[in-house]
């Protein structure tokens, strides 16, 4: 007979000390969810990224300041599943 212990949620102290400075993962209700790169998947989603943000740039070209558009990799495990 296998008896599983389920883990801990991880505190969002402990969380911050041993992956603080780490942007590949993220906290998530306890559960730690790593953002490896997808493959093409991720290409694909920074191409029209910088696409929209260089749009986004020419639109706000005779303004003081531009909007800048930022890149959210997307989880790669599912919280639900």
């Amino acid at each position: 007979m296998v008896v599983t212990i389920p883990e801990k949620p991880l505190t969002f102290e402990a969380f911050l000390a041993q992956y603080g400075k780490d942007d590949r993962y993220e906290l998530i209700d306890g559960e730690l969810f790593d953002l490896k790169p997808t493959g093409q998947h991720e290409e694909v989603s920074a191409e029209i990224g910088q696409w929209l943000n260089y749009q986004i740039v020419i639109q706000q070209s005779d303004r003081d300041s531009a909007i800048e558009l930022f890149h959210s990799p997307s989880l790669s495990n599912s919280a639900s599943g």
